[in-house]
Formats: C-alpha cells, structure tokens, sequence
C-alpha cells in the first residue's frame, strides 16, 4: 500500500520541483519589466544615450507665386512653380500634389523632391497646362532616419480674363 502511495505522488512532487525552480526566473523577467530596464545578454547596461534624438522641423515654405486668400495662384504665365523649403535635421524633402476634397491621399503624386540640403532644400515643377485647385504636401524626412515633418499648402490656378467687347 505504501507503494501506491508513493507512486500517486510522485507526479505531484516533479511538478511542485519544476514550478518551484522556474518561479523566481520569472518573477526577475517580470521585475525587469515593470522597473524598464534594458540588460544586454551580458547582463551589462546599454551604452546608448538616454537623450531623445532631435527631429526634423519644417521652419518655412517660401514660393515664385503670389498668393491670395493663402492659396498659391499660378497664371496663365507661370511656367515654372519653385517651392524653397527652409528645414532643421532633414535628409530629403518630398513634394507631394493632391486634389482637395476628403479622402484623396491616395491620389498624391510626387511632384518632386530634394536629396541635397547643401544648398538649401528646393523643390521644381512645371506648372503646363493644368489647372490647379489642389494641396501641396511638403515632407521633411529626419536625418535620424525615423522622424518626418509636413507641412500642406493649398494651390490654385487664376486666368487672366478680359470682359471687355
């Protein structure tokens, strides 16, 4: 009889050993957690700096278009629409041209873009023939690789008209 109790326990005892190793692991993973400490394998502190890296800012937008109730107009003689963009921090600058109304972010399309602030960020397209009642989209895209900047403006096209008969 004694047998059987045993071999009834046996179960109940490697289960009670297993549990009772494996609760302070854990508990040490959980601590770790909740306090937000980040260890290295080597269980050494990360050299990594606890400063927050600065990010990309779009400071201003200047353009050849004069503009009017603030929408950009482009006559009947712009040929040229120049953007210069003044930003902290950027990598590239993308320029980007929508139609107004709701929902037509999947309409953008680039318009152009700039990988070389050295001489400062400028953005170049050929107004042609279209007629403008649009949002230009401005990004700044971080040097740290992660942060971006954007900033929108709106864009409008004027005909000079003579009413005169």
């Amino acid at each position: 009889m004694s047998f059987l109790r045993i071999k009834w326990m046996l179960p109940i005892i490697v289960m009670f050993i297993l549990m009772s190793c494996s609760a302070p692991q854990n508990e040490e993973i959980q601590s770790k957690e909740i306090e937000g400490e980040v260890k290295l394998e080597n269980g050494e502190q990360p050299q990594e700096s606890q400063q927050e890296m600065p990010q990309t800012s779009i400071l201003s937008i200047s353009s050849n278009l004069e503009t009017k109730d603030g929408w950009l107009i482009v006559t009947e003689n712009t040929t040229e629409v120049i953007l210069t963009v003044e930003a902290e921090l950027a990598d590239t600058v993308l320029c980007w041209i929508a139609p107004t109304g709701t929902e037509t972010g999947k309409e953008r399309e680039l318009i152009g873009y700039d990988v070389d602030g050295s001489d400062g960020w400028t953005i170049r397209f050929q107004a042609g023939d279209r007629m403008y009642h649009d949002h230009i989209l401005i990004q700044a895209l971080g040097v740290d690789g992660v942060s971006m900047a954007s900033t929108s403006l709106n864009i409008h096209s004027e005909m000079d008209t003579d009413y005169t008969e």
